[in-house]
């Protein structure tokens, strides 16, 4: 056999191994890092300033929606980044039904500065009786969130459930448990806030309002990969 033959069959069978090895995840996090970044400074856009004629207490009892909106949505956007980076530390490969399991998640991820400023644009002082607009708008918020979890539980049953992904064996079923409870969370408040956007729509705000502080306390899956990463 010449030596050309020798290096053609040799490139044939390392071909397999090296498609099996998946693309690199580093294209999909610097996208997800300006996807993020453009929908959390778009947020504040829909916040006015005050007039020069205008006092400060009056400024701020016109504008509080907006300035609740926009740090309650701020935080969220928050909290999915974390979700997303998180997954990456076992999620090592990438292929193209992960890409485009991405990019249908940064679809609605970019559509947040929108649900805000409806949401914004809904809420007043007295909102302590539900009107159309007002349940709407809260609704929508609502669902909005929750196919935003169910999309976060997508990325990370395709990722982790895959070993070339992966690079190796994968989670254990402890602690996948441990990742879908914890991002059930958000769709079970969230569930709750749309029930009460029919009855008492201030308490509903107050529930969208509680999933970034749970989420900012770690839990069992932030533990175990904190000691991942000290091994």
């Amino acid at each position: 056999m010449s030596e050309h033959e020798v290096a053609n069959r040799k490139q044939a069978e390392e071909q397999p191994a090296l498609s099996g090895r998946g693309l690199s995840t580093n294209r999909v996090e610097a996208l997800a890092d300006g996807i993020f970044a453009v929908a959390m400074t778009l947020l504040v856009l829909d916040v006015h300033p005050p007039t020069v004629r205008q006092p400060p207490d009056v400024w701020f009892f016109s504008e509080w929606p907006r300035l609740f909106a926009y740090a309650l949505s701020f935080m969220l956007l928050g909290v999915y980044w974390v979700s997303h980076h998180a997954h990456f530390q076992y999620i090592k490969r990438s292929n193209r039904t992960l890409l485009w399991v991405n990019i249908v998640f940064f679809l609605f991820i970019s559509l947040i500065p929108f649900s805000t400023s409806w949401l914004a644009d809904s809420v007043d002082l007295e909102y302590t009786r539900p009107i159309p607009a007002g349940t709407t708008a809260l609704i929508f918020y609502g669902l909005h969130l929750i196919v935003i979890a169910a999309l976060i539980a997508l990325h990370w049953w395709y990722g982790s459930t895959n070993p070339l992904l992966i690079g190796g064996k994968a989670p254990d079923r402890h602690f996948n448990l441990s990742v879908y409870r914890r991002i059930a969370i958000s769709p079970v408040i969230c569930l709750v806030a749309i029930a009460f956007s029919f009855i008492l729509p201030i308490a509903s705000l107050i529930c969208y309002t509680l999933i970034p502080i749970v989420y900012i306390f770690p839990g069992h899956v932030d533990l175990h990969w904190t000691r991942a990463n000290h091994h």
